[in-house]
């Protein structure tokens, strides 16, 4: 990839981004592991087999989270009935599904359909823009990863996000898993945290059993919309 397309790949992220974060931080305010939760307890199990026709993809996925619609995000799911109890948000996507503008997944995999290629050029963005991250886990077909990144908001305030991610190729389709947490205030678990509190192993575990399924609307199973 030429300097000139790398940087305007960044750019188009940063747009991408924007988007993103605008419709995550409207729809939930989420923070990945609460003073409330004590750090045995299960963050994402018991799981349930989902097949999801309507995005694309087959996975386990927590029993009890609510599905949401995130159209070209892709599916969402969050652990809690109501907005204000939310704490934690997963996001599934089938990128070869996208019709977002600029997206930067698939204009990269576009290029090189290979896992190596992929991750490598996240890592590189990730590193442009000053966000920490670590590979927990190298798959057959997946990479596995941790990031951090803080911030400040247009008030002035300070504001972390944290996110275990994951990029996955399945019959030549790219996937994307993330576990997504923010906070305004207070500090975000440590990796430490995370692993006593089962959030990475059970991540990890859905990672493992996501796969691209043939696109079918009707095909939803159990039902989520």
């Amino acid at each position: 990839m030429t300097r000139h397309r790398r940087a305007r790949l960044r750019r188009i992220r940063v747009a991408a981004l924007g988007t993103v974060l605008f419709v995550v931080i409207a729809s939930v305010a989420i923070a990945l592991v609460s003073t409330a939760r004590k750090p045995t307890d299960p963050v994402v199990s018991p799981f349930i087999p989902q097949t999801d026709g309507k995005f694309g993809y087959a996975m386990l996925r927590p029993a009890a989270w609510t599905a949401v619609d995130g159209r070209d995000l892709g599916r969402m799911y969050r652990d809690g009935t109501n907005v204000a109890d939310s704490r934690v948000l997963l996001i599934v996507r089938n990128v070869a599904l996208s019709h977002m503008e600029g997206d930067m997944d698939a204009m990269i995999f576009a290029e090189d359909s290979t896992l190596g290629a992929w991750t490598t050029s996240r890592e590189q963005t990730w590193r442009h823009d000053h966000e920490e991250f670590v590979l927990l886990q190298s798959l057959p077909n997946a990479r596995v990863y941790a990031t951090r990144l803080t911030g400040t908001t247009m008030d002035g305030d300070t504001t972390q996000r944290l996110g275990l991610v994951a990029y996955v190729v399945d019959q030549g389709q790219p996937l994307v898993v993330a576990l997504d947490g923010s906070a305004n205030s207070g500090s975000l678990p440590s990796l430490d945290e995370l692993r006593a509190s089962g959030a990475i192993d059970g991540f990890i575990t859905m990672v493992r059993s996501l796969h691209a399924i043939p696109v079918d609307p009707a095909n939803v199973s159990p039902p989520l919309d």
